[in-house]
């Protein structure tokens, strides 16, 4: 598959970090329930701002991409378009040449569906009406969705499931990931994305690891490379290493903790592992959704490292979590492969 760059002149990520700043500046915190609809304890002004800063990173990136995007659409005629849901530019692509578009999920939901152009901030009205596309509440014409279907959120329709298939990079097994474990062993990351690895933030820190060190299980905790020394010497009994795929050692695991993000959870749920589960905001409803299956737990906002142990011992200590994590495993492995799915997709091609 050939690449073809369009934009280029914004930078998401830094933006992106920027962004959470200025929220943690004025409210103190990212609220965690704020995607679920919930009690957040803001004002409605504040509640206000943090939406717009929120979205203004995917409505700058819009604006970034959308011009080389459109013409590229222009010139090359797709027959389907396929896209993020983030992606609030993809319907520049696919509006204009007549083309269906299908936006792939990730995790939970269908980020930016069914919001009413009325409430549309007008920089994004306003890129959409020069390109020529009428705004509108939704665009897709099906979700090509690796979330399980019984814990999917009611508003995703027109579902085409595919099999969540885990890839976390290449990666070498360690000769002690290919020996039987002598206890139970628990993982422990904070992904690719948040690292958790901060000064004075974040749950992995080394108080959490003296902590899981009293647990009677092996620790396996993964952090990217950079951050491997700001954890120091590890305690006994917990091994920290750095970019090994997940993929490769949740098939060898009792349970997991991790900050929630949807790699990390289908990825577990492929290996049908008990998640204990501290999210970022933005994947509180996930996490809320999957904890109401009984397939995993769920961290308070504010936690010690003791909470932590104290809440993977129960977690361990009952036969529930695993029997429904079991469960969402094999309704995982029912699905259709991602080749399957790409095969069919001809048929809604325009």
């Amino acid at each position: 598959m050939i690449a073809v760059p369009v934009g280029g002149g914004y930078d998401f990520a830094a933006n992106a970090t920027a962004s959470q700043r200025r929220i943690e500046e004025r409210i103190g915190r990212m609220p965690r329930g704020i995607d679920a609809g919930e009690e957040t304890g803001l004002s409605p002004d504040d509640l206000t701002w943090v939406n717009i800063e929120r979205f203004g990173v995917l409505i700058d990136t819009a604006r970034d991409v959308a011009d080389d995007l459109a013409a590229f659409a222009a010139w090359w005629r797709p027959d389907l378009v396929v896209s993020d849901p983030l992606a609030l530019a993809a319907p520049l692509a696919s509006e204009p040449v007549g083309a269906p578009l299908l936006h792939h999920l990730w995790g939970f939901g269908a980020p930016g569906a069914g919001v009413p152009p009325e409430i549309w901030p007008p920089h994004l009205r306003e890129l959409f009406e020069r390109h020529g596309v009428e705004p509108r509440a939704r665009y897709a014409a099906h979700h090509v969705d690796p979330f399980p279907g019984s814990l999917q959120a009611p508003e995703v329709t027109d579902r085409i499931p595919v099999r969540a298939v885990p890839y976390n990079g290449a990666g070498t097994v360690p000769e002690w990931l290919r020996r039987p474990a002598d206890r139970r062993r628990i993982a422990v990351t904070t992904g690719t994305v948040v690292t958790g690895v901060r000064d004075g933030g974040g749950l992995l820190d080394r108080d959490l690891l003296d902590a899981l060190a009293e647990l009677d299980a092996e620790v396996v905790v993964t952090v990217r490379e950079r951050d491997r020394e700001l954890l120091g010497e590890p305690p006994a009994g917990v091994r920290v290493v750095a970019q090994l795929p997940l993929h490769l050692l949740l098939p060898t695991c009792s349970a997991i903790l991790h900050h929630g993000g949807a790699g990390t959870v289908l990825a577990s749920l492929y290996a049908g592992v008990p998640q204990l589960l501290h999210p970022e905001p933005e994947d509180y409803p996930m996490a809320r959704a999957l904890a109401g299956a009984g397939a995993a737990a769920l961290l308070p906002e504010t936690c010690t490292a003791a909470d932590a142990v104290t809440a993977l011992s129960a977690l361990l200590g009952s036969d529930g979590p695993r029997a429904a994590a079991d469960k969402l495993r094999a309704e995982i492995h029912e699905q259709p492969s991602p080749a399957e799915v790409a095969a069919s997709l001809d048929e809604l091609a325009g």
